[in-house]
């Protein structure tokens, strides 16, 4: 959710040297968030608990079957990080509002209810794949 994203990255070697924990679906705490009420998903994937010491947050492995699994994928992917060459990435999707306060609303897909989250705008009517460019960096 983007309120634990926004914490995250506040202290995000705190947060990746801290130890992942599971809890079960239902003791989420934004359970009741339309996102997550509403998803017929939710409840089917492991959900990850992340302490700084301070705050906790949650990580929702959408694309994971088991808590197993998204523990090995998590650890290999820490280990990964180049804290010389980082970029961060911010969308309003996940009960992202005002309040998270370093966004800008932009009310630029008049025509559209939606815009796939890999895709930017680029120029008039143009789309880069943002991952595609990523991925070369």
């Amino acid at each position: 959710m983007a309120k634990d994203y926004v914490e995250f990255l506040s202290d995000l070697k705190g947060y990746i040297s801290s130890e992942l924990i599971f809890i079960k679906p239902e003791e989420s705490r934004w359970k009741d968030m339309p996102q997550l009420a509403e998803d017929e998903r939710f409840g089917h994937y492991p959900v990850g608990v992340l302490s700084n010491g301070k705050n906790t947050i949650e990580l929702f492995f959408l694309h994971y079957h088991s808590e197993q699994e998204a523990r090995e994928k998590w650890q290999r992917r820490i280990k990964r990080i180049n804290w010389d060459r980082m970029l961060v990435k911010f969308n309003d999707q996940n009960g992202c509002t005002e309040k998270e306060g370093w966004y800008t609303v932009i009310h630029q897909f008049p025509k559209h209810d939606f815009i796939m989250a890999s895709y930017e705008p680029f120029g008039k009517n143009k789309y880069i794949d943002i991952t595609s460019v990523i991925n070369k960096l």
